[in-house]
């Protein structure tokens, strides 16, 4: 039976399932990104050794690997400083 009012009824909130809950661990890899980025900054300054004669290369290797670097310590000091916010 329909009501005048204009209310909504809903569901308590407990009631209500976790869509993801059936496929498991839902939760992060917290150093997932500080492991792939010192990765990928090893890896970049690897490829500088190797029988290349240009130098241009070696720039662009060491460019990204130096952006990747910077972005690793930003993300290092703003989990160090988290609390304090």
């Amino acid at each position: 039976m329909a009501s005048s009012s204009r209310e909504v009824a809903r569901r308590p909130e407990e009631d209500v399932p976790d869509p993801d809950s059936k496929w498991g661990w839902n939760g992060s890899f917290p150093n997932g990104g500080l492991a792939a980025g010192i990765f990928c900054i090893i890896a970049l300054l690897a490829m500088t050794i190797g029988n290349h004669t240009g130098r241009i290369e070696d720039l662009y290797l060491v460019g990204t690997a130096a952006i990747l670097a910077v972005g690793v310590l930003i993300s290092i000091r703003n989990r160090r400083n988290a609390w304090r916010r």
